[in-house]
């Protein structure tokens, strides 16, 4: 792959109900919860699997962790800052209803990919132009 960017960067925290009552400041903490929500076999999983952490309760999507966060039935969910007010949009669940804590499990960056077939040039060009657009202020105004 040929890579541009870095395009955006988001934090991923673990999230829990408002007033859910849990004390949380590392991910030792996780441990004592009674379900952490995750989607099974992505690198959250993987991770937290790979810590010890015996209560994860797997889901193939991130919705379902997250509509499961806000009804009770696990009480973390790990999702990025930048995707949460997405979820909660989809679900149709108040966002205020649902808080951050501060628990950060790692920096999601993305990038513009290209295939390896795609000419040194044309990722060049693309590349120059976001370049551009950064140092002129007009990427943070898009």
């Amino acid at each position: 792959m040929k890579w541009v960017g870095p395009i955006i960067s988001s934090g991923v925290y673990f999230y829990q109900k408002r007033n859910y009552g849990l004390s949380l400041a590392d991910l030792e903490d996780l441990k004592r919860v009674r379900n952490v929500g995750v989607v099974l076999g992505n690198d959250d999983s993987t991770y937290l699997d790979s810590q010890g952490l015996i209560n994860l309760s797997t889901d193939k999507y991130q919705l379902q962790s997250f509509k499961k966060l806000n009804y009770g039935r696990v009480g973390v969910a790990p999702m990025s800052e930048l995707v949460m007010p997405f979820l909660a949009k989809a679900a149709d669940i108040d966002i205020n209803s649902i808080e951050r804590t501060p628990i950060k499990l790692y920096d999601s960056t993305l990038y513009i990919a290209f295939s390896n077939d795609t000419t040194d040039e044309a990722v060049a060009l693309w590349l120059q132009i976001f370049d551009e657009l950064t140092s002129s202020g007009m990427y943070q105004t898009i």
